[in-house]
């Protein structure tokens, strides 16, 4: 039998991706929306995805918009909440998606908070091997947060968005004057996440928020969109510089470890702002005893959450035991320690990669 020669042969795929994107913010620009979309032809055909809350709110009349403006539009929607963030509420949106007809030319649009926008865009990562997306966010959280950087994702019985893409949107769409139809706990659930970007980054939006507390609880126009101007800023400066969370844009989980691992431990019961709340004074708590952040810090900090009626403690019937299992199962741990965002001051987050059970263990 002959014998055959080594065979091998490298595969040149070295490439510039430009993912770049706008984020357009102003007031009453909804139903200019579908009129910009048509201008830059994002896809052939469009596929709305919005939740059954959403789609009662704004689904039905932006696709009324959608179609008024010529465009090829439908609409699919999955039940509202985080307990339908899951790999079975995504397979039903894409099996509707080819039964609607939808191919490669076509574009996702993302309408809703941060669970529509996450399971929006890893349908659309998934789709046909991936097709584009437009972020179109109507809450807070997802307006500051969650619609600007590509994360996607689904969450599993074990964690939050354990399995997902980093995948960019096209464009993202703000009109602050959406927040109207929110609720005071729905604000509230947003503001953490603009206090999170104040206190890594822009102390101007703690400033804000210590001198308009109602402006900012009541969803003020002026107010909370130069909130959002700013917020939009510090996300999308750390966005720019690491696309792939390979280091800097870890500074955005600030509040975010501990405060995930008690979202998942009280089954979602608490919103996700109200957890992140409780994680960052949480983990500012453990900055103190690590050294890294003064006990006034700490205090001042603790003060401006409570102003802006956010909470600062876990609620005495969620257990411990699961919030420590949960920490566990989170990305950023290497082996025995895990990776946390802690602060020195106001504006100044620092990566802590030492942090072991027993700290965390302590301020629980």
């Amino acid at each position: 039998m002959p014998a055959f020669k080594r065979y091998s042969k490298r595969i040149k795929l070295r490439k510039y991706v430009d993912n770049s994107y706008s984020i357009l913010i102003a007031p009453s620009c909804f139903h200019q929306i579908p009129r910009d979309i048509k201008k830059h032809q994002f896809g052939q055909k469009y596929c709305i995805i919005t939740d059954t809350n959403v789609k009662k709110l704004y689904g039905e009349e932006f696709l009324k918009l959608m179609r008024d403006q010529g465009l090829d539009a439908t609409m699919i929607s999955f039940q509202a909440g985080e307990r339908h963030k899951t790999l079975k509420t995504v397979e039903k949106l894409v099996s509707q998606m080819v039964q609607l007809g939808h191919n490669r030319k076509s574009c996702v649009i993302a309408l809703g908070g941060g669970v529509t926008g996450d399971i929006a865009g890893f349908a659309a990562s998934m789709y046909m091997r991936g097709i584009p997306f437009i972020q179109i966010p109507t809450t807070l959280v997802a307006m500051s947060d969650s619609s600007i950087g590509g994360k996607t994702g689904v969450d599993l019985t074990s964690g939050k968005n354990l399995v997902g893409a980093f995948t960019q949107p096209k464009k993202v769409y703000i009109d602050p004057q959406v927040l109207s139809t929110l609720s005071k706990k729905q604000v509230k659930n947003g503001l953490a996440e603009i206090v999170k970007h104040g206190l890594i980054s822009d102390k101007g939006i703690l400033r804000i928020l210590k001198k308009n507390p109602e402006k900012a609880l009541n969803a003020h126009t002026t107010t909370i969109t130069q909130l959002l101007i700013r917020s939009c800023r510090v996300k999308g400066r750390v966005v720019e510089k690491d696309e792939l969370e390979k280091g800097l844009r870890m500074i955005l989980n600030y509040g975010h470890s501990i405060g995930h691992a008690i979202e998942h431990a009280s089954n979602y019961s608490l919103n996700h702002g109200e957890a992140i709340a409780i994680g960052m004074n949480l983990e500012n708590r453990l900055a103190v005893d690590k050294k890294i952040l003064s006990s006034k810090n700490c205090e001042r900090i603790e003060e401006l959450l409570k102003l802006i009626k956010l909470p600062t403690r876990i609620p005495a019937k969620i257990d411990r035991k699961p919030i420590l299992k949960a920490l566990t199962k989170d990305k950023k741990n290497q082996g025995e320690t895990y990776t946390f965002t802690l602060l020195k001051r106001p504006g100044t987050p620092k990566i802590v990669h030492n942090i072991t059970a027993q700290d965390v263990k302590a301020v629980l």
